[in-house]
C-alpha cells in the first residue's frame, strides 16, 4: 500500500537500486549525515521485521531537516537521552554541553529517545521558543510526560529555551492523536515518520500497513540522500487538515488545563490524609515525602491508602492506566470469568498492553517503584501469557513469566 501524499513507486527501480547497494556489504558508507555516517548494515536495518539502530534514526531525521528546514530544525543525537537516563542530567551537560549548545537558536529540535529497558523508541519535539515539549509514542497506553520533563529540565539548564517574560514553566504534552503500531519491531520507522511529517508541515495519515512501503522508501530516501517527491495535497485533505488542526488545539489546551487541575485537585485530596508510613508490601515501602511528590504529578503510580494497601493514583477512570491487575480486572467487570474475557478482546484490540505489563512488571523479591505493574499473582500472569501464546505467538520472547511480583516470587522459589 502506497503512502498517502506521496507520488506512486516505481518499485521495480527501486528494487535495482536496494539490490545493488546491499550486494555490497564492504561498502562501510552510504551517505553521510551530520556525523552520523550511514552504513550498508545500517540500510538493512530497513528490510523485513527489524528494529533501527541510532544510526538508521538519526539520518532519516537529518535528511529532512537538512533538505526542508536546515535553519530551524535540528536533530538531537540519540546518545543525549542515553547520558541523560544513565548518567543523569549535569553529568550530561558537562560532557556535551559543547553540542548542545549548538542547537541554540534553533525553532525546533527533535530528539530521538531509545529507551534501552523497554526496547523502545519515541520522540520528543521541543519547540524552543514556545517553550513547548510535545512527546509522540506509537505504543497507546504510555505517558512518556516523565521523559518530556528531563528532557525539558535538561534543555533549560542548558539555556536553550527562549527566556519567557511571565513565567519560566515549560509545557509538556503527549500526542496522542497520532498513528499508532500493533507490534513490537516498527517503533523506530514510526518515529522517523512522525519526525517527518512535522518538518513538513503535514498531516499523519499513514498506518501500520504502510509500513512494508514506508521501509522501502525510506532505504531509497537514504541511499539516494535526497527525500522523496510529495504529491500536492488535495481539497479535501486540505479541510481535513484544517479540522484536525482546530480539535488539536482543542485538545492541546484541555492537557494544560488537565496538568494544572490534576495538581490542585489531588493536593486537596491528601491536605489532610497524610501517607502511612508502613507499607502492607514489604518490597514497596515508600517514605511520605515520596508518595507526596508523586501525588502532584499526573503519571498514574502505585499510592497507598490509610491501611497501608496498594492502589493506583492518577488512574482517571481508564482502567489502561491501572498498574495492578486486580483494578483491571475488577474495573472491566464486577465477574472475575467476564472480566478476563473483556480483557481478552481488548488486548486482541491493542497487543502491546499487555506486553507492556509484562516488561514493566518487577522481578521478584526485587523492590518495587511507584510505576512497575503488579501482577498480583503468578495465576494471573501465567493466564495471560497463555493468552499471547495463542494468539501472537511471536511476542512471547519479549514475555518474561518470572517478572510479576513478590507474591509470584514466593511461589516460584517454593516450588525449587
Amino acid at each position: 500500500m502506497a503512502v498517502t501524499g506521496q507520488r506512486n513507486p516505481t518499485t521495480k527501480d527501486w528494487d535495482d537500486v536496494i539490490s545493488k547497494t546491499l550486494a555490497n556489504p564492504s561498502e562501510k558508507v552510504v551517505q553521510k549525515y551530520g556525523e552520523v555516517h550511514l552504513s550498508v548494515r545500517d540500510i538493512t536495518l530497513f528490510k523485513g521485521k527489524r528494529w533501527l539502530n541510532g544510526e538508521c534514526v538519526e539520518a532519516y531525521m537529518m535528511l529532512y531537516s537538512r533538505f526542508t528546514a536546515p535553519q530551524r530544525i535540528a536533530v538531537a543525537s540519540c546518545y543525549i537521552w542515553g547520558s541523560v537516563s544513565r548518567d543523569g542530567i549535569d553529568r550530561t551537560l558537562s560532557r556535551l554541553g559543547k553540542p548542545l549548545g549548538k542547537m541554540k537558536g534553533f525553532k525546533l529540535i527533535l530528539v530521538p529517545l531509545c529507551l534501552t529497558e523497554e526496547k523502545h523508541w519515541i520522540l520528543a519535539a521541543v519547540y524552543l521558543s514556545e517553550r513547548r515539549v510535545v512527546m509522540y509514542d506509537s505504543m497507546i497506553e504510555p505517558d512518556r510526560k516523565k521523559e518530556g520533563r528531563l528532557i525539558s529540565e535538561l534543555f533549560e539548564k542548558a539555556s536553550l529555551f527562549d527566556p519567557s517574560p511571565t513565567s519560566r514553566q515549560v509545557i509538556v504534552i503527549q500526542d496522542r492523536a497520532i498513528p499508532r503500531q500493533n507490534n513490537g519491531y516498527d517503533c523506530g520507522v514510526f518515529i522517523c515518520q512522525y519526525a517527518k511529517h512535522i518538518i513538513i508541515d503535514r498531516r499523519m495519515r499513514f498506518s501500520e500497513a504502510d509500513m512494508p512501503m514506508i521501509r522501502k522508501e525510506s532505504m531509497i530516501e537514504l541511499i539516494n540522500g535526497t527525500p522523496l517527491p510529495l504529491a500536492e495535497e488535495t481539497f479535501e485533505e486540505i479541510l481535513e487538515d484544517l479540522r484536525f488542526v482546530c480539535e488539536t488545539k482543542e485538545e492541546q489546551g484541555k492537557q494544560d488545563c488537565e496538568c494544572v487541575d490534576m495538581v490542585l485537585e489531588t493536593e486537596e485530596r491528601f491536605v489532610d490524609d497524610p501517607a502511612p508510613t508502613v507499607s502492607s508490601n514489604p518490597l514497596y515501602q515508600p517514605s511520605p515525602d515520596v508518595l507526596a511528590m508523586l501525588r502532584v504529578g499526573v503519571e498514574p503510580f502505585v499510592d497507598l491508602d490509610k491501611q497501608g494497601q496498594e492502589f493506583t493514583n492518577n488512574m482517571k477512570g481508564d482502567w489502561k492506566r491501572s498498574l495492578k491487575m486486580t483494578e483491571v480486572l475488577r474495573l472491566l467487570h464486577p465477574n472475575k470469568d467476564q472480566a478476563w474475557q473483556n480483557l481478552f478482546k481488548e488486548l486482541e484490540k491493542d497487543p502491546s498492553l499487555g506486553i507492556y505489563w509484562f516488561e514493566n512488571s518487577t522481578q521478584p523479591m526485587k523492590s518495587q517503584t511507584p510505576y512497575q505493574f503488579r501482577f498480583c499473582s503468578y495465576r494471573h500472569a501465567r493466564k495471560l501469557k497463555a493468552f499471547y501464546q495463542e494468539k501472537f505467538p511471536a511476542s512471547v520472547a519479549r514475555i518474561s513469566i518470572h517478572q510479576v511480583g513478590h507474591r509470584a516470587g514466593k511461589r516460584v522459589k517454593k516450588n525449587k
